[in-house]
């Protein structure tokens, strides 16, 4: 699977890269960078068209022990609702996303509202998971 965004953040030498949403680690994320909220998208690509059946989010950053700060979930902005777009051309707009088997090579993120910051103005996911 391939994962590409609209686009990522970086500050404080850490790279808030799109790879993050992938790597079944709660304790990194991917950030849009702060300009990109409205037109936002994460998208990850299948080798071949495959059956998928539903996807899991967790937004926010889900680490507990965050130097200096310590649990910083709720110091991010983290995902309220979002639309699924997919290669057929359908979309599915819901804040969890449990569909019928549906066939297709990529699946596409776009967030659309988003639970508010305490902190930092970014906007997180650390997990993006396709159920097949």
């Amino acid at each position: 699977d391939e994962v590409n965004a609209s686009s990522y953040f970086s500050a404080d030498d850490f790279v808030y890269k799109t790879a993050n949403v992938i790597d079944n680690n709660l304790k990194t994320w991917w950030s849009t960078k702060r300009n990109d909220f409205s037109s936002n998208w994460l998208q990850v690509t299948f080798n071949a068209s495959e059956a998928i059946r539903g996807i899991e989010i967790h937004g926010g950053s889900h680490y507990p022990d965050y130097p200096n700060y310590g649990d910083i979930y709720s110091k991010n902005h983290r995902v309220k609702t979002a639309v699924l777009e997919f290669s057929d051309s359908i979309s599915e707009t819901m804040q969890e996303f449990k569909f019928s088997p549906r066939n297709t090579r990529y699946v596409i993120l776009k967030i659309k509202t988003w639970y508010p910051t305490e902190k930092w103005k970014d906007l997180c996911v650390s997990h993006f998971k396709v159920f097949k």
